[in-house]
């Protein structure tokens, strides 16, 4: 049976430079508010841009895939049916406000459990918990 599904992406540019860039004109042009929107379809696993360019022909791919977290502290992703999942996180997360930074810190960990584990929502729940958490510190910071 043939898959078939269109989707369109449209990426949002829209940069405010500090005054010290602001008069630089190659900081100007390169970021430049924009707006671009292309389309896609995905059939039989390949993924092909509007213009019919072979984008993914791995036949891994799978609109199935389920994931979540921020990649480099605390992240899940699925296996192609969904059935299994795979939890990878570090016991600590470091911060300095004065750096502006915030990443890994501790050990690492993971693990691989079924879809049907006793605690696989509570822990699902968590790390897209965690992801919201990164979301509005780094919200925060870009109002200092």
């Amino acid at each position: 049976m043939e898959f078939e599904t269109h989707f369109t992406v449209t990426n949002y540019n829209d940069y405010e430079l500090e005054s010290e860039f602001a008069g630089i004109k190659e900081y100007r042009e390169k970021f430049a508010d924009s707006t671009e929107t292309d389309s896609y379809t995905i059939r039989d696993n390949k993924v092909y841009k509007d213009n019919g360019e072979l984008l993914n022909d791995n036949s891994d791919f799978s609109v199935l895939n389920d994931s979540g977290g921020f990649p480099t502290m605390s992240h899940y992703y699925s296996t192609r049916d969904l059935k299994t999942y795979t939890f990878g996180t570090y016991s600590d997360v470091k911060f300095n406000l004065g750096a502006l930074y915030m990443g890994p810190a501790g050990s690492h960990t993971s693990g691989t459990v079924s879809r049907n584990h006793s605690f696989f929502y509570s822990a699902k729940t968590a790390v897209d918990s965690f992801e919201d958490s990164v979301d509005d510190y780094v919200t925060n910071i870009d109002l200092l």
